[in-house]
């Protein structure tokens, strides 16, 4: 290789590297990696041990602030918590389910201001309750974080009509 092909590989190579080292730690995908947390701690799968369910309570801490505001009046989840008492309720509610599996897409965000986001997301909650049947949910949520020390933490989740969007 003569100099100048050296000079074009590193004209073209380092801007690609320098793009896809942004992109990977950006805050969109960070953000989007704390709601597959979020998502992987409520999971749940048939004949899960009751000690699993406290490691995925636990598993939920760190992804939220010191306290959390809910706006889901549709299933009764409304307050603000904190993050304590989202740990010690996460248990009792994933005991109702045989089965959970919650996913999250349709991703759009946006930073009003530095250090916090406001993410409209598709939320899909399919849980399974034995005899009693299984529940099939489809939630747009509004969801606002906040970055901290613990890196971004969930502050607000409220339901969004669809028709208001």
């Amino acid at each position: 290789m003569n100099r100048k092909s050296v000079f074009v590989l590193i004209a073209i190579v380092l801007p690609g590297a320098i793009a896809l080292g942004l992109y990977l730690t950006s805050d969109g995908r960070i953000i989007k990696k704390r709601f597959a947390l979020l998502a992987e701690a409520i999971c749940k799968e048939a004949g899960e041990k009751p000690i699993t369910t406290g490691i995925q309570a636990k598993n939920l801490e760190p992804l939220f602030g010191g306290s959390c505001t809910f706006s889901v009046e549709e299933h009764g989840l409304t307050g603000t918590f904190t993050r304590d008492e989202i740990v010690r309720y996460a248990p009792a509610a994933r005991l109702r389910f045989t089965t959970i599996d919650l996913t999250f897409t349709d991703f759009s965000m946006e930073y009003p201001s530095d250090g916090s986001a406001v993410v409209s997301v598709t939320a899909r909650f399919i849980g399974s309750r034995g005899q009693a049947g299984e529940m099939d949910e489809i939630i747009e949520l509004e969801v606002h974080l906040r970055e901290s020390e613990e890196g971004w933490v969930f502050t607000d989740f409220t339901a969004v009509d669809v028709l208001e969007k």
